[in-house]
């Protein structure tokens, strides 16, 4: 299993990079309904829920000694677009993993 990779920088394509990592992470999972529901209702005020993760992060950083992968969620969380475009990667890996002869069968009920 791949770590996120690091934020030292935050240029477009390591926040790319950091976003699909995420997606991916959360489909690999199976997290993709929890995930999507809570991203999805927080979209309205996404900036606070931002705001709430950077107030907590001295805390976060107390317990993680790597703790930049938090930074950069509450970064996507600021941006509205950045967080849309999450939603589309989880959205987009999960259809792909469900078209997947190779993916598991879905539970059978």
């Amino acid at each position: 299993m791949r770590a996120l990779p690091p934020p030292p920088g935050l240029s477009p394509e390591e926040r790319t990079r950091f976003r699909r990592a995420l997606a991916r992470k959360i489909v690999e999972k199976r997290l993709t309904v929890p995930a999507l529901l809570i991203l999805e209702s927080i979209q309205p005020i996404s900036f606070l829920s931002s705001q709430v993760l950077i107030f907590f992060s001295p805390l976060i950083e107390t317990f993680f000694s790597r703790a930049d992968w938090y930074t950069l969620l509450t970064e996507i969380l600021e941006d509205r677009r950045e967080l849309r475009r999450l939603i589309q990667d989880i959205e987009e890996m999960e259809d792909g993993r469900a078209h997947d002869p190779g993916a598991d069968p879905p539970a059978s009920t």
